[in-house]
């Protein structure tokens, strides 16, 4: 029996743990909360839910779960944690495994490769400390080798969304006039889905849009989400653009967020792409980013650069015009960037794969 001692129950993991639930003989242990604000589940959806454990954070970002040696008091075989080395429960756990000849998994961003020597330490007896980790991407995995880590041990698991519920709204999908009703016009949309924050440099995409418009090409952008930092309302670029900019607001139906994204041009966010980045590729729409790796988030590697998107030089507002106006550009070729958006997703980042990866990894 597997056994998960996770630090939350997000939300987003919903199609991977009902996935876990289905077709795993596996228990789950979930924290009752992070410092980050996060969306979580309702665990009485999984089958093998067992026990909330509290969180109990001792000093800044370290914590430890309250309940945890109620997980090693009954015969799994398998530990799998999430791969934080500030769970000092997680240490406790892996030491455990270590004495009774259990296996044990961290499921990890792994390495970002922006570590100072500190975390590189920390990291390093850490992660040598299981018997393998599940990774994010094959990003990490090449970071981790060349830590002197043993290339057995690291099993990219990639990340995905609730795969199943968006892939029935897609077979449904077909081009509308969802996007030309909110902005009464026929240019080409940029969007973005996710919170809008200062850190997103969403302000980048208002600079290339005026560029654009020099060149006398006209687009939209729709942004979707949460407004957790007041700061674009206020720019002067959005009086210039005018009539080519809409807040939509926060929108949490698959349906209508998935029409939304499907009958976009590109998709873009220059400060990071994390998890909008399978959103989008799911629903079609090709999606930019910046290409400083060390500093992005894991689900980068979702993009296929000229394929299925592009990374732009960090920062420089030039590459980003020139990337979008690339994708903008390619209305006559949608039909196949949709399927090249599709195949990254249908192949990779979704819950059946990381099953298949699961088992093939616990040899069960």
């Amino acid at each position: 029996m597997v056994c998960f001692i996770l630090n939350i129950a997000s939300f987003y993991r919903k199609g991977i743990f009902k996935a876990i639930d289905e077709n795993l003989n596996a228990h789950f242990y979930f924290g009752d909360h992070v410092k980050t604000p996060i969306k979580t589940l309702d665990v009485s959806v999984i089958n093998g839910f067992q026990k909330v454990l509290k969180n109990q954070y001792v000093f800044k970002e370290f914590y430890y779960q309250k309940g945890v040696f109620s997980c090693l008091k009954k015969e799994y075989k398998y530990y799998i944690m999430t791969g934080n080395p500030y769970a000092i429960s997680n240490w406790i756990v892996l030491v455990y495994c270590k004495l009774y000849k259990k296996k044990s998994y961290l499921w990890s961003h792994g390495w970002y490769g922006k570590e100072n020597r500190l975390k590189v330490f920390i990291k390093t007896i850490y992660f040598k400390l299981a018997t393998g980790i599940f990774l994010y991407g094959d990003y990490a995995k090449e970071l981790m080798i060349e830590k002197g880590f043993k290339e057995e041990t690291l099993i990219p698991i990639y990340n995905s969304l609730d795969y199943k519920k968006q892939l029935n709204i897609r077979k449904r999908l077909e081009p509308s006039n969802i996007i030309q009703n909110i902005f009464s016009n026929q240019y080409p949309t940029i969007i973005y889905v996710g919170r809008i924050q200062k850190f997103k440099k969403l302000d980048y995409i208002l600079e290339s849009m005026l560029l654009l418009q020099k060149e006398g090409f006209y687009c939209n952008l729709l942004l979707v989400g949460n407004e957790l930092d007041d700061y674009l309302h206020d720019r002067k670029e959005i009086e210039e653009l005018k009539g080519n900019v809409h807040f939509y607001g926060p929108c949490f139906d698959e349906n209508t967020l998935g029409e939304l994204i499907y009958n976009s041009d590109c998709c873009a966010s220059p400060g990071e792409i994390g998890l909008t980045g399978i959103h989008s590729l799911m629903f079609g729409c090709p999606v930019i980013s910046h290409n400083d790796f060390p500093n992005q988030m894991p689900e980068f590697e979702v993009i296929q650069d000229g394929i299925n998107g592009s990374f732009f030089i960090k920062d420089n507002i030039i590459d980003l015009t020139s990337k979008l106006k690339f994708w903008l550009s390619k209305e006559n070729q949608r039909d196949l960037v949709r399927e090249n958006c599709y195949k990254r997703i249908d192949s990779v980042y979704n819950p059946d794969n990381q099953i298949r990866i699961i088992k093939e990894t616990l040899d069960l």
